[in-house]
């Protein structure tokens, strides 16, 4: 049973195309998933009412205006188009229990979704790596995830309404969230070796399917 993970789109507004990473798309079509991009200023149920499940990937930082700050002088604020279009993602998937999965820039957006505020310029986390603190019970937890990488200058400030922290870095950062069906880490799997996270998340995606389809038999 092959997998539709929906992808919302980045905008290269230099070279004037839409885009998203290449290691992403790579390691989900290992996965024997079939990726399907989303795209801005159209109408999210008809792209999404087809797919499993949808990951938000990395991207321009988060528009400081949605939690009630003023732009740090090394913020770039992601394009309006795609910032409302991740925004609408999470809402498609709150309103219709669609599983998500959140990096990096996915994982701060989701957060300011759910009323949480974000550091917009912090040391030592970009560019590098660094150990990961793994919650008790977590679903991180068991993964071989003794550090990760990190490329961002933006972070949780709290953890969001609803949600429980699922791995910190070893300075307190916040490096990991979950609620229900949403998960999201600070890091970029896609461009590690081992493929057990994003393997969790076409797993459980997955298993939600297929449940629901015997739901649907059922009836």
């Amino acid at each position: 049973m092959r997998l539709k993970i929906a992808l919302p789109v980045r905008l290269n507004e230099a070279e004037s195309r839409y885009q998203i990473s290449a290691p992403l798309i790579h390691a989900l079509l290992a996965l024997h998933v079939t990726p399907v991009l989303i795209y801005p200023q159209t109408d999210i149920k008809d792209q999404l009412s087809g797919c499993d499940g949808v990951l938000i990937s990395g991207g321009d930082d988060v528009d400081p205006l949605l939690f009630n700050d003023k732009p740090h002088p090394n913020t770039v604020i992601e394009k309006a188009s795609i910032e409302q279009l991740d925004i609408d993602c999470i809402h498609y998937c709150e309103k219709h229990h669609l599983p998500l999965f959140g990096l990096c820039r996915g994982i701060q957006i989701l957060a300011v979704v759910y009323h949480a505020a974000l550091y917009q310029d912090i040391d030592q986390h970009m560019k590098t790596s660094h150990p990961l603190i793994i919650a008790p019970h977590s679903f991180l937890s068991g993964m071989p995830l003794p550090s990760v990488n990190s490329y961002h200058h933006q972070a949780l400030a709290q953890c969001p309404e609803g949600f429980m922290i699922s791995a910190i870095a070893d300075d307190g950062t916040i490096e990991a969230i979950e609620k229900a069906d949403m998960f999201a880490v600070q890091w970029h799997p896609e461009l590690m070796r081992d493929d057990s996270l994003l393997r969790f998340f076409t797993d459980y995606v997955l298993a939600k399917k297929i449940n629901k389809n015997q739901n649907r038999e059922q009836r």
